[in-house]
């Protein structure tokens, strides 16, 4: 049977696995975007407190506990499943996060101001990356 997500039908949302059993969401309400996770599957999705996010937040889960969020400028990440937030260490003020995912627990790429940047360690620094 199909459950129910978190998100508001009308609104949209991003829902991300982590692995068979965790889900990762990030969902809109109208003014500003709300973080949920999973454990059985989808069968149920719990709130997370944390940072109020913008509605067009974009959610990167990298291991069952750690999740980068990025909304606007601004990132943050949990390495403990959604209990505390923290800022990532970056190489610049930037003005737009517009992509992030990552290949394995450790290893990531992010578009951001038009920038590749890359982290080994699971989202906690991010490098910027030259492209040639």
């Amino acid at each position: 049977a199909v459950e129910p997500g978190p998100c508001l039908p009308d609104l949209g949302g991003d829902i991300e696995p982590a692995t068979s059993t965790v889900l990762w969401a990030v969902c809109p309400t109208g003014m500003l975007s709300g973080i949920w996770r999973s454990t059985d599957a989808g069968r149920r999705f719990h709130p997370l407190g944390g940072p109020e996010e913008v509605n067009s937040a974009l959610l990167a889960p990298v291991t069952a506990a750690i999740a980068v969020v990025v909304s606007g400028s601004r990132a943050r990440r949990t390495a403990d499943a959604g209990t505390t937030w923290s800022t990532p260490s970056t190489p610049a003020t930037t003005s737009a996060w517009n992509w992030t995912g990552f290949t394995d627990a450790r290893v990531g790429a992010a578009i951001v101001g038009g920038e590749l940047w890359r982290t080994t360690d699971g989202g906690a620094e991010w490098r910027a990356a030259p492209v040639s």
